[in-house]
């Protein structure tokens, strides 16, 4: 066995419990954190691979939010980056004609009404391509307004998505800010399980005549709940007395109905904290006696039971002993709170922060195309996206991933191969008529190529550490050492041993030492600032 060509790998250290971090772990997107476990549904034959993903607190969310919708109203208007298309926005539908002489009209008979409210995000607005896009500026009588066309967002009274011209007037339509929370409800929800099983299941048509009878009052009890009432105002107005799964999932393919759903704060006790009176009066419904028992819903109660884990965490962590907390939907929020101020750099801050700035007076302004100056360097756009060695296909791939327009998308593909004075050449010609690129599109592009760079960074530091004793798998290195290494690569430092070996014993201490006395990396610190990030983070 050939033990040097051996790699590392990560184990866990608990096994059928619940682990409770000392300290908060940061974790950057694509980084493994675990595995798929087994689960069975009690309907199910088998067994399958699922992730159960939770959030809430235990916290007085009531209150933070009160407090964070005054700190709201106390921000600049800057860090508004919602736009709110109300509830009855009109949609006017496409004609070829539309354009900046002759934009949309809010005419009744080229309109449809919106029929729900809908946050969109600034980050994407500003990412529409300029045919999408129609400003009219203001008139002694009228104030500027701007058109977007916006296809699959908003829809009608009966459900059908609209694709059209929505139209935000300046100073009008309003502009939210994160921390206001606009459109978040709280619902204290103290419904009893044996209650909502009688609404799903009439739901469903279980019930025969006679238990229809019997448990339809405990039905419509559930059914007038907090909850329930919430999402029959978003889902089923009419209230036909139907709300199934299947329901719920057609809702959500409407995006401003996801939304709506994604924005439910529930004030509940956690399904991990376990108490037979909970479940013991679902005995009844489910036809659980003791002369004719349920095999089946036994055994459920009994899992119940086992992976129960509230009172065995809660006092350690500062958990309510009663299991009450608030529950959110965590795509929901990750996705709100990412759109802060606009889009977040992923990961690789140290290197965004080395290849340019946003000063549009400055000789590093990344947000227009440019010559890095040497014979090795193509037209270079945003954050170091060097167009020299990528195919044109390639470079329009990335740049309308990124929220640019397709006819700036082409254009900019055309520096593709392109070095030394040919794209020096290039950038001359062609930089007025492309223009800048927004910040989000830059966030975008950085995004985009980073994840490559971390893998070319691995690939080269086990091509020169991989038979170094004393070296730790690059999965174990202090993150911060890695994105320092990654940092090197992304620069072109590649071709000699000593960058990777320099971070390979894991010792900051080490690789500062390495670069502050090694004249071919140090030169480059009053830019990129490599020793200050190792020492600060």
């Amino acid at each position: 066995m050939h033990f040097k060509s051996l790699q590392g790998a990560l184990e866990p250290l608990a096994h059928d419990r619940v682990v409770v971090l000392d300290q908060p772990l940061a974790i950057k997107a694509g980084e493994l954190i675990g595995h798929l476990g087994l689960y069975q549904d009690g309907g199910a034959e088998r067994p399958e691979k699922k992730l159960h993903l939770e959030v809430f607190s235990g916290d007085d969310v009531d209150i933070f939010i009160e407090a964070s919708r005054a700190w709201a109203q106390r921000l600049p208007a800057d860090s508004k980056t919602w736009l709110k298309l109300a509830k009855g926005t009109a949609v006017v539908a496409h004609r070829d004609t539309y354009s900046a002489k002759q934009p949309p009209t809010l005419s009744a008979a080229a309109n449809t009404l919106s029929a729900a409210d809908l946050l969109v995000p600034k980050s994407l607005l500003d990412g529409l391509p300029a045919e999408r896009k129609i400003t009219v500026p203001a008139t002694a009588d009228r104030r500027a307004y701007t058109w977007y066309r916006l296809d699959g967002l908003l829809h009608d009274a009966d459900n059908n998505l609209l694709d059209g011209w929505v139209r935000e007037e300046v100073g009008v339509t309003p502009w939210v800010n994160t921390w206001s929370w606009e459109g978040y409800d709280l619902i204290y929800n103290y419904e009893l399980p044996r209650r909502m099983l009688a609404s799903f299941l009439r739901a469903v048509d279980h019930f025969s005549e006679m238990e229809l009878e019997r448990y339809g009052p405990m039905a419509d009890e559930a059914d007038k709940g907090p909850l329930k009432s919430r999402l029959y105002d978003i889902i089923d107005r009419n209230r036909d007395g139907k709300m199934t799964a299947k329901e719920l999932q057609a809702a959500i393919s409407l995006p401003a109905h996801a939304q709506s759903i994604s924005q439910l704060i529930i004030y509940a006790e956690s399904e991990w904290y376990y108490r037979a009176q909970k479940w013991d009066p679902l005995d009844e419904i489910l036809g659980h006696s003791g002369s004719t028992p349920h095999l089946n819903w036994l055994a459920e109660k009994e899992r119940l039971e086992q992976i129960s884990w509230w009172e065995e965490v809660a006092m350690k962590v500062g958990l309510p002993a009663d299991g009450k907390v608030f529950h959110f939907h965590p795509v929901g929020l990750a996705t709100y709170f990412n759109f802060i101020d606009g889009l977040k750099i992923l990961a690789g801050k140290i290197t965004f922060d080395a290849e340019g700035n946003d000063n549009p007076g400055s000789m590093h302004y990344s947000r227009v195309i440019h010559w890095p100056g040497n014979d090795l360097s193509g037209v270079t756009l945003g954050r170091g996206y060097d167009m020299g060695n990528r195919t044109q296909n390639e470079v329009y791939a990335h740049m309308t991933r990124a929220g640019i327009d397709d006819k700036k998308a082409r254009e900019i593909s055309l520096a593709r191969g392109l070095k030394g004075v040919a794209a020096r050449d290039f950038v001359t010609n062609s930089k007025i008529s492309i223009g800048e690129i927004t910040k989000d599109q830059q966030i975008s592009i950085f995004n985009i190529i980073y994840p490559d760079y971390i893998e070319r960074a691995i690939s080269n530091y086990n091509k020169w550490t991989l038979s170094e004793i004393d070296r730790v798998e690059w999965v174990n290195l202090d993150p911060v050492i890695q994105e320092v290494l990654v940092d090197f690569v992304y620069q072109g430092f590649t071709l000699g041993a000593n960058p990777m070996k320099a971070g390979m014993r894991n010792s900051r201490a080490e690789l500062i030492s390495y670069i502050e006395n090694t004249p071919a990396i140090s030169q480059y610190e009053p830019g990129r600032h490599r020793v200050r990030y190792l020492k600060n983070n």
